[in-house]
This record gives structure tokens, C-alpha cells and sequence, in this order.
């Protein structure tokens, strides 16, 4: 998760007030921008809100199936605040309206908490991975009612880190306290969850393809190993993606505390936020091609809307899941 300064200045005009940051657009630009952000805006919130009502649907909601739902509804937030806020902003950019400066501020206090919670709640995808994978007893033990207190207490904890950093002013918080808390921002949200991610999948990792640990060779126990090695595979490719598309925030951040006027420092920055969205339009489709429910449904929904049989049946869906609990 990158830090951010988000308390931009808005210049009022008569009658409304103006991002000075992208005045220098041309109108074609700005065409090109809504375009993005409406393109965004749907495919974001329709990919995001299907794997939320698929894995919803679901008699039982798997442990692991409960932070993934928790990390579509953060994307699903994100993509939708950010691009109706730019999305009105362009459209009436040659006129006097605009949303008032505590409506922007809202505007940016949802939509940087949810990226604080996207980062952990891939954190705790990676802890309950790992647990999964090195201290399967334990993992087991552990209920979904607990996971679930898990992924409220990370919503929480993120909108108290971030309430002050939003509103710094009613707070009292010097340009230099601003700064320190910025730091311990990104460290929160960024830096330390990427190293302590790293370290865990390289656990998962060296322990799944370690022979001198798995030993049984039972169809069920090469069964779920391989199953754990897919599951692991599509939360690396998140994670990583994730991280990918963060880091030119990140550092489009840091020229930002240098000099928050210069309008080409901000229109790169207003870019930058558009690849982090990327990043949330992405993961739907991650879901889709190899998490197991996702596309076992989007793959029956296609063949009957071609007037196939049913690719599953109920029972083998159940047995499967029966079978073998740690999947995805």
C-alpha cells in the first residue's frame, strides 16, 4: 500500500472549485481520462462484485474463501470511489461545479483505506497459507468466526490509521508530524507487509517441494499438495501484481512531499492511480482462470447459457470440497 498526500488543494472559483493539478490537461485528455475511469469503473465493480456473489453463494464458505471476499470488496470500494469522483470531475470540468473540499476528503479516506486493507489482506492470505501448509493441525483448528473477527479488525485498524491523516488539520498535526506519520503509512501499509509476504511464501514454497517433508505419497496427501502448490501459485501472482502496480504510486509519492504545486508531478501522480486501479480490475480475472469455485461456475455458466449439460454436478462439488479442505 503507498503512502499518499491527499489532502490536494482545491482553488475555488465562483460558484465551485478547480483541481489546479489537472488544469493543464487538454480536453482531450481529459475525454481520454473519463473514458479510462468509466472503463474501470465497470469492468472493476461488475468483476469484482461476480466473485463476491459466487463464492457468497456458497453453502459454506471456505476459510481461505473468506479474506478473498474481503479483498474484492476493498477493490470493488476502490474502483468505485475513485473513478465517480474523476469521473464527475471531468465531466463538468468546464464548469463551476465541483464536490466540496470535505466531500473530496471523504472521497480520498475510503479510497486509500481500502488500499491500506488490500495490502493486508493479503497479508493474512499469506499467514493463512502458510499456516496451511507448515501446521495444518493448527490451520484447522482455527475457526471462521476467528478469520472473520480477523478481516474486521484489519478494516478498523485502517480507517483509525487513516482518519487522522485525512482530516491532519482538525487533528493538529504539524507539517513535520504529517511527514513522520506519512513514514509509518507506508511502512504499515507497504513496506513491512511485502517483506513479511516474501518470507512466507518462500517458507510455502521450499516446503512444498521439499521431499524430505512429504513423505506420504497417499493419493490424498499428493492431492492436496498439489492443490496447496495452485493456490499458492494465484496468491503469488496476486501479491506480486499487486506490488507491481503500487510501486509507481509509491514513488510518484515521494516527488509529491518534494513538490505537492507542480501540476506534472500531479497529473503523473492522477496516472499512477490509475494503474493501481488496473490492479484491481486484474484480480477478478486471476480468480476466474484458477480459483477453483470461480471458475467452476463461470465455466457451468457458459455451458448453459450454450444449452450444455451441468459441467458439475452438486455431489462432486461437495465431495471434492470434502476431500480436501486447504484447496481454493
Amino acid at each position: 500500500m503507498p503512502c499518499n498526500n491527499d489532502s490536494v488543494d482545491v482553488i475555488k472559483k465562483p460558484g465551485g472549485f478547480e483541481h489546479p493539478s489537472l488544469s493543464i490537461l487538454s480536453p482531450g485528455a481529459h475525454s481520454l481520462l473519463l473514458v479510462i475511469y468509466v472503463m474501470v469503473f465497470v469492468i472493476g465493480v461488475s468483476g469484482n462484485a461476480l466473485v463476491c456473489f459466487i463464492l457468497g453463494k456458497k453453502n459454506k464458505l471456505g476459510k481461505g474463501d473468506i479474506f478473498i471476499v474481503s479483498l474484492a470488496i476493498a477493490d470493488l470500494i476502490a474502483c468505485v470511489i475513485w473513478p465517480v469522483h474523476m469521473i464527475a470531475y471531468h465531466i463538468f470540468f468546464h464548469s463551476d461545479w465541483f464536490f466540496e473540499p470535505q466531500t473530496q476528503s471523504a472521497f480520498f479516506f475510503v479510497f486509500y483505506t481500502t488500499l491500506m486493507i488490500s495490502s493486508w489482506q493479503l497479508l493474512l492470505i499469506s499467514f493463512d497459507r502458510y499456516w496451511a501448509i507448515t501446521r495444518l493441525l493448527k490451520w484447522q483448528r482455527v475457526s471462521v468466526h476467528k478469520k472473520v473477527a480477523a478481516v474486521l479488525i484489519s478494516w478498523v485498524l485502517a480507517a483509525c490509521v487513516k482518519f487522522p491523516l485525512t482530516w491532519r488539520k482538525n487533528f493538529g498535526i504539524s507539517d513535520q508530524g504529517y511527514k513522520i506519520y506519512l513514514m509509518v503509512w507506508t511502512c504499515l501499509g507497504w513496506v513491512i507487509p511485502l517483506f513479511i509476504i516474501s518470507y512466507l511464501y518462500a517458507v510455502c514454497i521450499r516446503r512444498l517441494n521439499d521431499s524430505s517433508v512429504n513423505k506420504d505419497n497417499s493419493q490424498s496427501a499428493v492431492r492436496r499438495r498439489e492443490e496447496n502448490k495452485r493456490v499458492v501459485k494465484m496468491f503469488i501472482i496476486i501479491v506480486f501484481l499487486y506490488f507491481i502496480f503500487t510501486i509507481p504510486h509509491s514513488i510518484i509519492d515521494l516527488f509529491r512531499y518534494i513538490d505537492n504545486t507542480s501540476d506534472a508531478v500531479v497529473v503523473l501522480h492522477e496516472c499512477s492511480v490509475i494503474i493501481v486501479l488496473f490492479n484491481s480490475c486484474t484480480n477478478p480475472f486471476i480468480y476466474a482462470r484458477m480459483h477453483r469455485d470461480v471458475n467452476r461456475f463461470l465455466v457451468h455458466a457458459w455451458r448453459k447459457l450454450r444449452g450444455k449439460k451441468k459441467y458439475f454436478t452438486d455431489s462432486t462439488t461437495e465431495g471434492k470440497n470434502e476431500s480436501d479442505e486447504t484447496a481454493i
